[in-house]
């Protein structure tokens, strides 16, 4: 049996520059795309795009009746959130306020950015 030290090497996969990029390519979890969230009944189909957000939104009713909905941010592959609710208007209701709730975080972003550019100019 090897030494300790030698049954803890790993063999760096072609096209890696070294220690320092491998881990920037390959250290990291895997995610899945974001169409792997998305049921296939919906994957057609195009999100709503509430304007002046950046969240994309496919509802549809699973294959029991129950509303359900995914909310996406941004470019994100990791969902913000997937629920099945009891009915129409709990489903209505979250998504209405996801929007109210990021709009306001949209509208923060600049007075965030300037306190900490001057935070960091001090």
């Amino acid at each position: 049996m090897g030494s300790a030290s030698s049954l803890f090497v790993c063999s760096i996969p072609h096209g890696v520059d070294g220690p320092a990029d491998f881990l920037q390519k390959w250290a990291r979890f895997p995610t899945l795309p974001r169409i792997f969230h998305v049921p296939e009944s919906v994957r057609n189909t195009k999100p709503l795009t509430p304007p002046g957000t950046d969240l994309s939104i496919w509802q549809w009713e699973d294959d029991r009746g129950r509303p359900t909905a995914i909310v996406f941010q941004g470019g994100s592959d990791k969902p913000l959130w997937k629920y099945t609710f009891g009915n129409d208007a709990q489903r209505r209701h979250e998504i209405v306020e996801t929007i109210r709730l990021r709009k306001e975080q949209l509208a923060k972003e600049p007075l965030v950015a300037r306190v900490v550019s001057r935070f960091r100019a001090v």
